[in-house]
């Protein structure tokens, strides 16, 4: 039998094809002695036969019989130096082996992996070598047979195929057994060499194209603009040449992921991203950072894992650790962004605070962002959503384009009004916290609410507190007098369906910011320890958005101190500190909303920035909420009797709203508009729903109406309690 090299030598003069051309040019010749050497080995009538390896016939069981176990069966003498080596010669084989150090002998397998990737020749090649036209691939014990002399040496090199060898470890190479034959031999198993080597082998410029869908966007798009840690290099890389390691950086924000460009190109690096945040399951993240880091340690590269904190959960903490004793053992630079738990702090990191634009930087941002797109925004609408979003460059970028989109949906003619860049904003700064927390979308505004006037004017004061944040804080410099509370927390108490959670609302959208209720059945735990986690997952994730923070019922959260009279009562103490120090270290906008204001404890209340107390309503008001509730296209009847109600019944602004709804589908049922009857059935069933005594007495001249529905349905209060009533 005889290898051609017809192939090899039309390949023409193509860079990086030359030198590969030359190492399968010593490879056919190794493998065309190779095939001389086996038909003496396998006996003449084995070439022609199509069934070889398929069947045993009692020749060829005799021949098998008197070979010497374990001696390489296609050795054959070979050329000394460069000449003998396949690898000789090879820029990017050589490259490959300083990058994880690899023997000549690894590189010599590499080259028999990467042979079938060219030309599939070298299948039916490897089938007659292996005396068995079933087996195309090549296998551990052609790759020993190839490149060893003697028994002992092919034992020997057996240890360059162990997971804890170059070739493994670093997963260049895999060993992939035929499904079809369960628990192989480790010479019968199959190599395989990895997608993205063979990709750099075969001169692919770029990185693995499979980490494409999973990169960065770390690219320096705003050449105009300078990124926050730009001024920091010169500092980053003397204090790690100083070390006498590889550039490692660590930030516990995502944020920062904005500078890692300049690092990389004030570093004269390539730059590889990986955003975990694109990765949809645990396994997909660990054999993609695997992929990642050889990619880097391959290219030369700096590595940025960005998004940390989408790796979080208690399912993925073994990958989060793992994937920081990745980083920490790289040789190459990298950075991480967005790992702030306590195991990321490994000590060969250099952790750098997160440095975050300000708003001039931010509204420049955005007016080089929106020219880009072609968008004339008014000033006044930049500098609000610059004040309000505290966005890096990219995530402005974004936003931008997405604001264009809104232009064109509309015709392409009229410019974003500040909706548009408050929505695109939003799309940008939104987050999941955790899934601890559902987001609301705000439908209320301030003609919908009906409160007293003290009430509105300290939700204003809210508003306020948001819009001039940078100027008091900052430009007024008492950003310096205070270490923590520089955020706004609001405390909202009062009854039930007083317009406590619609308050949040209208507050959202008058800022235009994204509102958060917080999941307390998701929060709380009767673990220990358990809701301080929870809670660190919430705000940990807020810090990344500017989201306003709704903890309805937050007594159950932060309810009143306990004297320690056992070890649960000392927990309960613990999370409660824990609490107070999270929500003063928090700069977003908290609001905790209570039906019971003396639940409160004193500690909390005085951390608090603006305190609202919302009562239960006034007959006026009462009646302005009864004719607010009802839609303009709802069918009433003229005699509607919404004044006598609201004079009558001490209701909550909620539960009217419960009963304009339930008359509105009584009506609906009997096929007409809706008449004093139903308003009258609707209150009947609310006072049933919270527990209170109705007689029809009460509902003065609609009294019939009460008692046509027939006493027996008035009331879920005990009898003698209603028979009280009415003979008082």
């Amino acid at each position: 039998m005889r290898t051609s090299r017809v192939g090899l030598s039309s390949w023409g003069s193509t860079p990086g094809f030359d030198e590969l051309r030359v190492v399968l040019l010593r490879l056919d010749a190794r493998l065309s002695a190779a095939v001389r050497h086996a038909e003496g080995v396998y006996g003449p009538e084995a070439l022609p036969d199509p069934y070889r390896g398929l069947h045993a016939g009692a020749t060829d069981v005799v021949r098998l019989l008197h070979r010497e176990a374990g001696t390489p069966l296609l050795w054959t003498e070979r050329p000394h130096g460069a000449e003998g080596e396949l690898s000789a010669g090879s820029g990017r084989l050589e490259r490959l082996g300083t990058a994880f150090g690899l023997e000549a002998f690894d590189l010599e397998v590499v080259v028999v992996a990467l042979a079938p990737e060219l030309d599939l020749r070298y299948e039916r090649i490897y089938g007659y070598l292996h005396d068995d036209v079933s087996r195309r691939r090549p296998s551990v014990d052609l790759a020993l047979n190839l490149a060893c002399s003697t028994a002992e040496e092919k034992l020997a090199r057996r240890a360059n195929f162990g997971p804890a060898a170059p070739l493994l470890r670093h997963g260049i190479l895999r060993l992939e057994p035929d499904p079809a034959h369960a628990s192989p031999p480790l010479l019968a198993t199959p190599l395989s060499l990895d997608g993205g080597i063979v990709h750099f082998l075969l001169g692919g410029e770029g990185f693995d194209p499979r980490l494409t869908r999973y990169s960065t966007r770390d690219a320096a798009e705003d050449p105009e603009g300078e990124a926050p840690l730009a001024w920091r290099i010169g500092e980053i890389e003397a204090e790690e040449r100083r070390r006498g390691r590889p550039l490692r950086l660590r930030f516990e924000t995502s944020a920062a992921g904005e500078g890692v460009a300049a690092i990389a190109a004030a570093a004269g690096l390539p730059l590889l991203g990986i955003d975990l945040a694109r990765t949809a399951h645990p396994f997909d993240a660990a054999s993609l950072t695997a992929a990642a880091f050889r990619e880097a340690r391959l290219r030369g590269a700096l590595l940025h894992l960005a998004n940390g904190e989408d790796v979080r959960d208690d399912e993925q903490r073994s990958l989060r650790q793992n994937l920081v004793r990745l980083a920490a053992d790289h040789p190459g630079p990298v950075v991480l962004t967005g790992f702030a738990e306590a195991e990321d702090a490994d000590a060969s990191f250099l952790t750098l605070p997160s440095v975050r634009l300000d708003p001039a930087q931010r509204a420049d941002a955005w007016s080089r962002a929106l020219e880009r797109v072609e968008i004339h925004a008014a000033p006044a609408d930049i500098e609000a959503v610059a004040l309000r979003f505290r966005l890096n460059r990219p995530q402005i970028r974004a936003a931008a384009r997405e604001a264009a989109l809104h232009r064109a949906r509309r015709g392409g003619d009229v410019a974003p009004v500040a909706p548009d860049l408050f929505e695109a904003a939003r799309a940008r700064s939104r987050t999941t916290l955790g899934g601890l927390a559902s987001r609301v979308v705000p439908v209320y505004g301030w003609d919908d609410i009906i409160v007293p006037p003290d009430v509105a004017a300290r939700m204003r004061e809210i508003c306020q507190r948001v819009v001039h944040r940078h100027r008091v804080l900052h430009e007024w410099g008492f950003a310096r007098k205070l270490s923590l509370g520089r955020g706004i927390t609001a405390l909202f108490s009062g009854p039930s369906g007083t317009g406590k959670t619609m308050a949040a609302e209208v507050i959202a959208a008058e800022l235009g910011l994204d509102l958060y209720r917080i999941d307390l059945a998701g929060v709380v735990s009767k673990y220990i320890g358990e809701t301080e986690k929870n809670l660190d997952r919430i705000y940990t994730a807020a810090a990344e958005t500017d989201a306003i923070l709704l903890f309805d019922e937050a007594d159950a959260l932060f309810g009143k101190r306990s004297e320690v009279q056992d070890a649960h009562d000392r927990y309960a103490n613990i999370e409660t500190a824990y609490l107070l120090q999270r929500m003063e270290a928090y700069e977003g906008v908290s609001i905790l909303s209570t039906n019971l204001r003396t639940n409160m404890d004193d500690a909390f209340v005085r951390r608090i920035g603006v305190a609202v107390s919302f009562p239960m309503p006034e007959a006026a008001d009462r009646e302005r909420i009864w004719e607010a509730c009802w839609p303009e296209e709802a069918p009433r009847a003229p005699d509607l009797d919404v004044e006598f109600m609201a004079r009558t019944f001490r209701l909550s602004g909620g539960n009217i709203k419960n009963i304009v709804v339930a008359a509105a589908y009584l009506a609906a049922t009997e096929g007409g508009r809706v008449e004093m009857a139903h308003l009258v059935r609707a209150v009947r069933r609310e006072f049933q729903k919270i527990g209170k005594a109705v007689v029809p007495r009460e509902f003065g001249p609609y009294a019939s109406l009460a008692a046509a529905a027939g006493d027996g349905e008035m009331a879920i209060a005990p009898a003698h309690l209603i028979a009280a009533r009415r003979t008082g």
